[in-house]
């Protein structure tokens, strides 16, 4: 007869049987932290000028590449590539403006960790 998964492995109580299970599906912490970070995006998309809006949509939505995104605009690949960059900075700005915790320079999901053993979620990014 096995052992439950959530059974304590040691004396002192503090590791279980579950906690050796290997699993790729994000934990609730990061699944929340994506789900929240992907609304305040999607805000700030909202919030771009039309143009810069589409172009990126192309390209990180869509995943075009910048010679099918060219054809389809009829423009150089060189504008492609700076527009999508304006767009980009952009962005930036209106997520930064939007969650003023919000670093440029850091993946957005360290904004995100929790802070605490308790789970909940804060800005990590002050």
């Amino acid at each position: 007869m096995g052992l439950p998964l959530d059974a304590a492995m040691t004396d002192d109580g503090t590791a279980t049987f579950a906690e050796l299970v290997a699993c790729d599906a994000p934990s609730p912490v990061r699944a929340a932290a994506a789900k929240e970070f992907a609304a305040i995006v999607t805000d700030c998309m909202g919030l771009l000028p039309a143009g810069q809006r589409e172009i990126l949509l192309l390209r990180n939505v869509r995943q075009l590449s910048y010679g099918h995104i060219s054809r389809l605009l009829g423009v150089n690949v060189g504008t492609i590539k700076s527009r999508i960059a304006r767009a980009r900075t952009t962005l930036r700005e209106l997520l930064t403006a939007a969650y003023p915790d919000f670093v440029q320079d850091v993946s957005p999901f360290v904004c995100f960790e929790p802070l605490r053993s308790s789970g909940r979620l804060e800005a990590a990014c002050a």
